[in-house]
């Protein structure tokens, strides 16, 4: 709903106790009706592991973010339902982990290699959200 003192709420409740519940919230049920949606945590442990056995079953690499999500999916496999993971990174730019998991650092694809000697950009700016629109603007090339 976009309702800013909410998600302070949500924060909050992250903040005191690690986690959010939305399970008893209507609205969240009927996303969860619309939409099927379902959610379930993750530990570094569960991640490493979920890493290494994809790679040992598939000879497939998958990044934290993408163990995490096959990780929670096992929970909720149905008998004929197929299950689809997508992947959401490039295990290249979590090099630590992977070397944690399979012992080995990752290959980085060549269209990131230059990237570890390209010079890093940043801008400060307020929590702004006209600011960052005309930034936006003014720096995204034109299509």
């Amino acid at each position: 709903d976009r309702d800013p003192v909410q998600t302070r709420g949500l924060w909050a409740q992250i903040d005191q106790q690690g986690y959010f519940d939305l399970s008893d919230d209507p609205r969240w049920q009927q996303q969860v009706a619309r939409f099927g949606l379902v959610s379930g945590s993750s530990s570094h442990r569960l991640r490493i592991d979920t890493i290494r056995e994809v790679y040992q079953r598939f000879e497939e690499l998958i990044d934290p973010h993408t163990a995490d999500g096959v990780a929670v999916s096992q929970a909720f496999i149905e008998a004929g339902v197929p299950m689809i993971c997508l992947e959401t990174a490039q295990p290249a730019k979590f090099a630590d982990t992977m070397v944690e998991a399979l012992g080995v650092a990752p290959p980085v694809p060549a269209g990131f290699q230059h990237l570890q000697q390209s010079a890093q950009r940043f801008c400060r700016m307020p929590k702004d959200l006209a600011v960052l629109k005309a930034y936006i603007r003014r720096h995204a090339p034109a299509r």
